[in-house]
């Protein structure tokens, strides 16, 4: 069940042309009128949320990630070429940085 939340309305009064302005900045942020304004009043910007495409990469590195940990587990566990071992390593540490990229 959804919590209750304390909610009340602020009206402003403003021409055409801003009305329309904020509209189409808010759809194009994917967010509602109401959620826009307020990122604008309390942040000063507006972040979009995740687009599915977006969210879908992020499955994608994740997935690509663990099983380039899986692969240098492995590696470890049979004292593997240390070239290998490194270059593994150095992309599991590329993808991890994409990774915190898009969570800042």
């Amino acid at each position: 069940m959804k919590e209750k939340r304390d909610c009340s309305d602020i009206h402003i009064i403003t021409d055409a042309s801003v009305k329309f302005k904020i509209k189409a900045d808010a759809a194009a942020a994917r967010l509602s009128i109401s959620e826009y304004c307020l990122n604008m009043i309390r942040k000063g910007k507006v972040e979009s949320p995740i687009s599915k495409e977006e969210l879908k990469l992020l499955r994608d590195i994740a997935n690509v990630g663990n099983n380039l940990n899986q692969i240098s587990k492995k590696l470890n566990q049979l004292n593997s070429d240390k070239i290998t071992l490194a270059v593994a390593q150095q992309s599991i540490q590329k993808i991890n940085e994409i990774l915190n990229s898009f969570k800042s």
